[in-house]
């Protein structure tokens, strides 16, 4: 298999899920605000996030193998669902069925996705390799808020969510260009393997705390930006950090490999921290911009070390469940901001608030980034 090949085709597919249905999820909850509360709204995309874990314990369901060319086609199917569903119902319960469905196809993609690019990749090229595949994610997301943003204040919102649906089916173009012959996925992942990533419970911790600066930016960062600044200036705020973070998934991948996994923890969650205590100060225009750019290091860092982190230390037996934990911890992450940071909204009517408190737990994995060996 040709490596530079396939890790360019699987880059471009994340590219197109994330030009659509990806950056869609920065306009859901203002979107849904209209109708629901804050919290419930939240539970709409954290119940995305927990189905992944469903997902992941589905591939325990015994099979003859599963190729990893039809786990990536049904991946894709929820990107395009999922949207199109959120644009013609406003059924909470056919909201939450839908975030379901997306979750588990999320996990089907992501996980056959690393899979394909740590086995075809050398220990040295790890961190690069599994870095363009978020680098995909990422662009998207960059491009995908700004032209939703766009359709948002041209037609109004009622267009969003299909053009995001139909961005989302482009990705299934380049899936067909990869080879038949990629291999079969049969082996089954112990849930105990599911706690820790590679071994290692402080990194789990890291990428637990890391996957926070995410659950802030579609829940917490995108309602501010609504509510002040008007949702068309969502694309234009929060693409700051899909922008840095494409970049530093590129290049912040051959950072890592060369400097280390630890440094590239320390630099990015203190980083984190600075943006989250500033946007704790003050929420105009430019604050939010550094806040998301910020943020954004951190939100890159913590996924290319961590899979970089398992191309390192693990053998290919034991790639699969190390991926799984890590989604697993994904998943729990984004989901606890998603839900913390409403709660605090709630009861402390201040999104500033919101980022002091997270702020602190950044420093925090900043400084204990200190004792990882």
């Amino acid at each position: 298999m040709d490596m530079k090949r396939e890790v360019a085709i699987l880059s471009l597919v994340t590219y197109f899920l994330f030009l659509g249905a990806g950056s869609s999820q920065m306009f859901l909850i203002p979107y849904l605000n209209r109708t629901f509360s804050n919290v419930l709204n939240s539970l709409v995309l954290a119940v995305v996030y927990m189905s992944i874990i469903l997902g992941i314990l589905l591939l325990n369901v015994p099979s003859k193998g599963r190729h990893l060319k039809n786990m990536l086609v049904f991946g894709v199917t929820g990107y395009v669902v999922f949207p199109f569903l959120v644009f013609l119902t406003k059924e909470y319960i056919l909201l939450i069925t839908s975030s379901i469905y997306w979750g588990v196809t999320v996990a089907f993609f992501w996980i056959s996705t690393l899979f394909i690019v740590l086995n075809i990749s050398d220990e040295k090229e790890s961190g690069t390799s599994s870095g363009t595949i978020f680098f995909g994610a990422w662009l998207g997301t960059f491009f995908g808020t700004n032209l939703l943003g766009l359709v948002q204040k041209t037609y109004g919102y009622d267009l969003v969510f299909p053009a995001a649906a139909f961005l989302s089916m482009l990705a299934f173009l380049p899936i067909y260009f990869l080879p038949p012959s990629i291999e079969e996925v049969s082996k089954k992942v112990k849930l105990k393997d599911l706690l820790v990533m590679g071994g290692s419970k402080i990194v789990t911790f890291f990428y637990f705390l890391s996957c926070f600066g995410y659950g802030i930016l579609i829940g917490s960062v995108s309602c501010v930006v609504s509510s002040t600044l008007g949702p068309s200036m969502i694309g234009p705020i929060l693409s700051g950090y899909s922008l840095i973070s494409a970049l530093f998934s590129i290049y912040g991948g051959k950072v890592s490999d060369l400097i280390g996994r630890k440094k590239t923890f320390i630099i990015a969650f203190f980083l984190g921290a600075l943006g989250l205590f500033l946007g704790s100060i003050s929420m105009n225009p430019v604050t939010l911009i550094i806040l998301c750019i910020l943020v954004g290091f951190q939100g890159s860092a913590a996924p290319v070390n961590a899979f970089g982190w398992i191309g390192d230390k693990t053998r290919e037996s034991g790639r699969l469940s190390s991926i799984c934990s890590s989604f697993v911890w994904n998943s729990i992450g984004v989901t606890s901001s998603l839900l913390l940071s409403s709660t605090i909204y709630e009861f402390s009517g201040s999104y500033q608030t919101v980022f002091f408190l997270f702020g602190i737990l950044s420093l925090f994995c900043s400084i204990l980034a200190h004792f990882l060996k």
